[in-house]
């Protein structure tokens, strides 16, 4: 089993405040022109690391850009999580909102449709 698994699995415990203040000190130590190795701040940010690479990874890649976009997908991605623990919505319908929307960001041909 890959260990991408066990973020999508767990889905269900995963404990969202304790991911929002892990994803706003991240942000903090990003902003300050500390040393960043992103092997240290995996070790640092274990919990978001572990139960959500692909935001760990998401914001270490955006977060130099468009902060009020980055800010509100994250804001996003943790809502539809809480939207799916709450079965309000599927694992499946989020990824597709999640992907539509950033996608709508990021690829041109997106960006023209709105």
């Amino acid at each position: 089993m890959s260990s991408n698994t066990s973020d999508t699995s767990n889905i269900h415990k995963t404990d969202v405040e304790k991911v929002k203040k892990e994803v706003g000190d991240l942000l903090e130590i990003l902003n300050t022109n500390v040393c960043k190795s992103e092997i240290v701040l995996q070790k640092r940010f274990s919990y978001l690391y572990t139960t959500s690479p692909t935001l760990f990874k998401f914001i270490l890649k955006n977060h130099k850009g468009n902060k009020e976009n980055l800010y509100k997908n994250i804001d996003m991605m943790l809502s539809l999580i809480k939207n799916i623990q709450t079965s309000q919505i599927s694992q499946y319908d989020a990824s597709t909102i999640v992907g539509q929307k950033i996608g709508e960001q990021f690829i041109p041909q997106l960006k023209n449709k709105n």
